[in-house]
């Protein structure tokens, strides 16, 4: 098939059949105006690779040195923080994936609603299962190992990231922003927080950029690729079906209707194996689909109003408080600049409201809902970068910027939570028959998947008051957080800073039987209104 160049060319030396060389100069005086190019004569305008491309006209190897090396590069940082930092982003990191994956592997775990009711589809669990799986057969089967292990392959995952932003912005604009854009998501703090982060929206995020990486080439093997991407982002995150339409819009635009076929088979696959899981363990495929619109839209299951994140509840704010200030002021910065360059942007912009304006329209804001954002927002900081800085001596600005946020943001990236280090303490204690968790909820506990003992894990709320006294004949263990009353019969064994881990002294023969459904904990507004329609697997 004719490329845009080998069109270009041939219009110059000679004359062509009449339609043809009138879709031709139309293209061509098109592109001189206005900074773009036709993938296909008459067909669909693309954004061109401008002349910062550089001898390469835009096309340079992808397996060039310098890009291996920022991979290489993003890649220690990542593996870094996923052997060093111990914390959880958000309760549902845990307790809706890798605890079910745990749950899958060792037999016990917390159930929480979401799996009682049926609104969770068993995809993401399944495969990090298998890798906690694979991890047992290796005798790797403690916490203190198999944790940092599963962070590591997320992280080597979210390398790919790299590679995508490179190759959009290479195939968009050129080798400067390509160049970039690289370097941006190799360093960028919110990357390398959520590299370790196994949720279905950092999985989908990778799938988008990399189908958008693809859609933005021109190889004939693409399609397939495109399609599955785009697929397993759909069924891992049904909130990014419109970017993923608007990509495969631009696929099927640039490669031809040729490719739609095959694109549109590949995307099928995925969806197909969560529909099949739906009725494995559900009872009904595509059940957890329709489960998750029905609590959310229609009961209104979990969205309870929090005081502190009132920027995800109320519209009109809309998620330009954390798009501003999590970004530094940088991401509306970025936003200003595509809308400027909008002829030359518009891919990236399309991609952005695809993400940015149905989660706009839904009550329930949270920043983590829309991180595809944050790549996107990269290519068109480096963009701006790349034409603003790069050809003048003022790169030292960005420079300088980059490596004052690393700085600042570092100890976000590497943190360690004292609260999650106790909890391994125990999980390599023999003696532990009971714990007492007084540092928060359950949802913060980092669970079993943490803990990796099948034992009773009591916290606050569980206790209904009881006296000290009586914590004997209910833990072996108990962690607590910052000051913190005499427990008799309970010495100090370990220490977190403020978080104190105690241990019984003269330990009982046995102790007071743990009450029914503690690992189920109950859900306000949905326990007691609705009961589940779904046939419960485990």
């Amino acid at each position: 098939m004719t490329g845009p160049n080998e069109l270009h060319a041939a219009s110059a030396g000679g004359p062509q059949p009449g339609a043809v060389t009138f879709f031709q100069t139309a293209a061509n005086s098109l592109r001189d105006r206005f900074r773009l190019r036709s993938a296909f004569a008459g067909k669909v305008w693309l954004p061109s690779a401008t002349a910062d491309a550089g001898p390469c006209g835009g096309r340079q190897r992808f397996t060039s040195e310098w890009l291996y090396t920022a991979a290489a590069i993003a890649l220690v940082l990542r593996i870094v923080a996923a052997l060093w930092s111990t914390r959880i982003g958000h309760p549902d990191e845990i307790f809706q994936y890798l605890e079910q994956a745990h749950r899958l592997v060792y037999g016990y775990g917390y159930v929480p609603w979401e799996y009682r009711f049926g609104i969770r589809n068993w995809e993401l669990p399944l495969s990090l299962a298998a890798i906690l799986e694979l991890l047992r057969f290796l005798r790797l089967d403690t916490p203190s190992v198999y944790i940092p292990a599963m962070n590591s392959a997320a992280a080597i995952l979210s390398v790919s990231v790299v590679f995508s932003n490179y190759s959009i912005g290479r195939n968009l604009f050129g080798e400067n922003t390509g160049r970039a854009s690289a370097i941006l998501a190799a360093f960028w703090y919110e990357l390398l927080h959520e590299s370790t982060t196994a949720t279905p929206e950092v999985f989908a995020t990778y799938a988008v950029m990399g189908a958008f990486a693809f859609a933005t080439g021109r190889r004939r093997n693409r399609p397939v690729l495109t399609g599955l991407l785009l697929g397993a982002a759909v069924s891992l995150r049904p909130q990014y079906a419109f970017a993923a339409a608007a990509v495969g819009a631009y696929a099927a635009f640039a490669w031809g209707r040729g490719s739609l076929s095959r694109m549109g088979l590949a995307f099928l696959v995925f969806p197909v194996i969560a529909g099949a899981l739906d009725y494995v363990f559900w009872g009904t495929p595509f059940i957890s689909y329709y489960n998750y619109v029905l609590f959310n839209g229609v009961y209104n299951i979990g969205n309870e109003f929090d005081p502190a994140r009132i920027f995800e509840f109320v519209p009109w704010l809309g998620y330009l408080v954390p798009l501003t200030i999590l970004s530094f002021g940088l991401q509306p910065l970025a936003l200003l600049y595509g809308g400027i360059n909008w002829r030359r942007c518009w891919p990236v912009l399309l991609l952005i409201g695809c993400v940015l304006l149905p989660h706009s329209l839904i009550a329930h804001k949270e920043y983590r809902f829309i991180f595809l954002m944050v790549p996107l927002f990269l290519i068109l900081m480096a963009d701006m970068v790349a034409r603003w800085f790069l050809p003048t001596r003022w790169i030292a600005i960005p420079i300088g910027v980059g490596c004052a946020l690393f700085v600042l943001t570092s100890g976000y990236v590497f943190a360690r939570d004292d609260h999650l280090l106790a909890v391994l303490d125990l999980s390599k204690r023999e003696d532990v028959r009971a714990v007492i968790d007084l540092t928060g909820s359950w949802s913060k506990s980092g669970g079993f998947y943490y803990l990796h003992r099948d034992v009773p894990l009591y916290f606050a709320k569980d206790l209904s008051g009881k006296p000290v006294n009586d914590y004997r004949r209910l833990a072996s263990h108990i962690i607590v957080g910052g000051a913190h009353p005499a427990f008799p019969g309970f010495r100090i064994i370990a220490r977190y800073h403020d978080v104190a881990v105690f241990g019984q002294i003269s330990p009982p023969t046995g102790y007071q039987a743990a009450p029914p459904k503690l690992r189920e904990p109950r859900q306000k507004g949905a326990d007691g209104r609705i009961v589940p329609q779904v046939r419960r697997l485990l």
